[in-house]
């Protein structure tokens, strides 16, 4: 949120919660008000989760453009998981410019690759994450051609957390996205956020 910040745009932070419609609420009367007030271009939403939340915005996205939110954008997801509480044929009608980033590389994560307490702790294969078929097959289901599925070769699911020190990897692609989309990066910009390393089935 800070490195988003910093390169001028306002944020909305959303801790992950059980209930959908609680937290897409909260979201809504956020930027109702900011809208209410003139303080930003509600027409133009980027989203960005990571894990539980890299499932989620696909959720809000969809209710955000019902309300008239949002008409240019773009997701962001950080190792995520399925596209929580989305049907199929809604992720297949939801225009988005979409950077799906899989965590550990092609091969994806397991549960070697946690950190000391992480939930679940090394070696339980219960919290066995990231599996990359998941990013795969939501990539598949997507529309349009502005989507990628690129890979960073960290071996840390919470890699979107803490410090950004040392993560140009991860952090030139979601300046580029902004750039993209919001800026005036241009093709250039969209090279990078775009066309970095497609997956190959």
């Amino acid at each position: 949120m800070k490195f988003v910040v910093s390169k001028g745009y306002v944020v909305i932070g959303v801790r992950t919660a059980l209930d959908n419609n609680g937290e897409f609420q909260r979201i809504l009367a956020v930027l109702t008000q900011l809208k209410q007030d003139n303080l930003v271009d509600t027409s133009k939403i980027g989203l960005m989760g990571a894990s539980t939340g890299g499932g989620r915005m696909f959720h809000v996205l969809r209710r955000l453009k019902e309300q008239n939110f949002a008409a240019t954008n773009f997701l962001i997801s950080l190792d995520g998981y399925v596209a929580l509480d989305e049907p199929i044929q809604k992720v297949r009608g939801l225009e988005s410019t979409t950077l799906l980033l899989q965590f550990g590389g092609a091969d994806g994560l397991d549960y070697r690759g946690h950190e000391n307490g992480d939930v679940g702790g090394p070696g339980n294969i219960e919290d066995r994450y990231q599996d990359p078929r998941i990013l795969m097959a939501l990539y598949n289901i997507l529309p349009g051609n502005e989507k990628s599925l690129s890979f960073l070769n960290n071996n840390i699911h919470g890699y979107a957390g803490g410090s950004m020190v040392g993560k140009d990897d991860m952090l030139t692609l979601v300046g580029a996205m902004m750039s993209y989309r919001f800026g005036h990066g241009g093709v250039a910009a969209r090279n990078v956020a775009l066309d970095n390393l497609q997956y190959n089935e």
